[in-house]
């Protein structure tokens, strides 16, 4: 075997053993690359895993808390904000400032005409929710005191009727006056004309009412609020109705509640047209419509006198049930709540939720 032919062999010999290493360094490459993604695979599939638990126990604590959550003695709803006290803020219910700022967020509304035959009002009491703005804001008007006292609410509003103003000037119950504009609690949105433009929020009342002395906290308790589990319709009187409610207000003020069968709640209507919140584009609705009679008179130029405090007829809707009763306000004590009863003398129950009074004149 000559020189030329060793040469080839060993050179044939080289490649195959190269061949072979190469080999063996890709299939062990292979077996790394396909252990670190069974490895990745293994540690994200626990790390989703813990996550999850985690995002679980994140949810039920919280379902827990709100179980903690203090009830609101108004709508009866369970809040971080439960046991604050409650905030009245005088609205404007005429058409030209439509829709109004946070009217879909208040715990309850109470509408009253301030004109008799005339233009309406609206009295927004807030504990549950927080609006960043509440407005058109209003002045205050006597017939409302009463009610706000009966909360113990602290009591918003834009200067006033001399009616009105004589009694709060008096200090017979905390209140915030933007004519006064406590530590900058009130403002005046741009591009409105006067006096449309005026605006507030929870959290400047909360401050201004914290700077005055005011105590923010609320003692009341929480009364005549039952459970859903454990109302019984029929046993208390209420008849089942699950139908749209009117309220015969003059003119463009008219209200319609319309019944929705399948959340049970009532949606807003006024002049024909639904009741927008600004803040949320939603239309306003209520678990609870209250509709109480009273009787009024006019006092002077644009200023009605209602008895807002006695009794009077009344009629509650809730879940589309609807039962008839009585309201009762102690006319020697502004401070008393206004009570709901029943035919047979007892404090109707009511579920939790959103409420509206509507108050209207008994002709």
């Amino acid at each position: 075997m000559n020189k030329k032919t060793i040469s080839i062999i060993a050179i044939i010999i080289l490649c195959v053993l190269l061949g072979i290493f190469l080999v063996s360094q890709k299939s062990a490459s292979q077996n790394n690359y396909e252990l670190s993604i069974t490895n990745y695979e293994s540690e994200k599939k626990g790390s989703i895993s813990s996550n999850l638990q985690g995002f679980g126990k994140n949810i039920s604590k919280k379902a827990e808390e709100s179980k903690n959550y203090p009830i609101s003695p108004i709508s009866g709803i369970a809040s971080k904000n439960g046991s604050r006290r409650p905030v009245a803020v005088m609205l404007a219910a005429d058409e030209e400032v439509r829709p109004l700022s946070g009217i879909g967020q208040a715990d309850l509304v109470v509408e009253m005409p301030v004109i008799k035959n005339g233009i309406n009002r609206f009295m927004a009491v807030f504990i549950t929710e927080d609006p960043n703005e509440i407005g058109s804001v209003r002045s205050a008007r006597h017939d409302f005191i009463p009610l706000a006292r009966g909360m113990n609410a602290i009591y918003a509003h834009w200067g006033g009727s001399h009616f009105a103003l004589d009694k709060l000037n008096a200090h017979i119950m905390d209140n915030v006056d933007a004519l006064v504009n406590p530590f900058g609690a009130y403002y005046r949105k741009p591009g409105i004309k006067a006096p449309d433009n005026g605006f507030t929020s929870i959290t400047r009342l909360i401050n201004a009412s914290n700077k005055l002395g005011y105590k923010i906290t609320n003692s009341r308790i929480v009364k005549n609020i039952i459970s859903d589990d454990d109302w019984n319709p029929e046993a208390g009187g209420w008849a089942y109705d699950g139908k749209n409610i009117e309220v015969e207000y003059p003119g463009k003020f008219k209200v319609e509640w319309q019944f929705n069968q399948d959340n049970k709640l009532y949606y807003r209507l006024r002049g024909g047209r639904p009741e927008i919140d600004k803040n949320t584009g939603k239309q306003v609705s209520a678990r609870v419509v209250a509709l109480i009679a009273v009787k009024s008179r006019h006092l002077e130029g644009q200023y009605n006198d209602v008895d807002i405090e006695g009794s009077g007829a009344l009629k509650i809707y809730q879940d589309g049930f609807m039962v008839e009763g009585k309201w009762l306000k102690d006319k020697n004590n502004q401070d008393s709540p206004m009570r709901f009863i029943d035919k047979n003398g007892y404090d109707i129950q009511l579920l939790a939720g959103q409420r509206w009074w509507e108050i209207y004149d008994e002709f």
